[in-house]
């Protein structure tokens, strides 16, 4: 019984991060985008994250306009959600890089919603 206790709630947590990232997941990819890496998660302080490494010559705006065209459901009722598309950093480029994800000459973006 001690064992459901840590594994129910944590399945109930992937389960409404999965729901929530869906609609950006399963969002067409900009022509010449190439997708890296998604990822979804829940913050201590409530928030939900789901995002998406994509690589490609694409620009800010463009990918900011490209991703606007679909509703983002908030991951709980009265929360808000925000869609955002920010260049990787370079702590990220160079995880991106260990890993042998990192193709020399390419733009990498998150593009990412987050409900709060």
């Amino acid at each position: 019984a001690l064992i459901l206790a840590f594994i129910v709630p944590k399945h109930i947590q992937e389960r409404q991060c999965s729901a929530f990232a869906k609609p950006l997941y399963n969002h067409a990819l900009p022509a010449d985008m190439k997708l890296v890496q998604k990822s979804a998660a829940k913050d201590k302080s409530g928030g939900y994250t789901a995002a998406l490494i994509l690589a490609g010559a694409k620009e800010k705006d463009e990918l900011l306009a490209f991703y606007s065209d679909t509703a983002y459901p908030p991951a709980k009722n009265g929360q808000t959600v925000t869609l955002a598309v920010k260049p990787l950093d370079e702590n990220s480029l160079s995880a991106l890089e260990q890993a042998g994800m990192r193709e020399e000459n390419q733009t990498y973006w998150f593009v990412y919603i987050y409900s709060c």
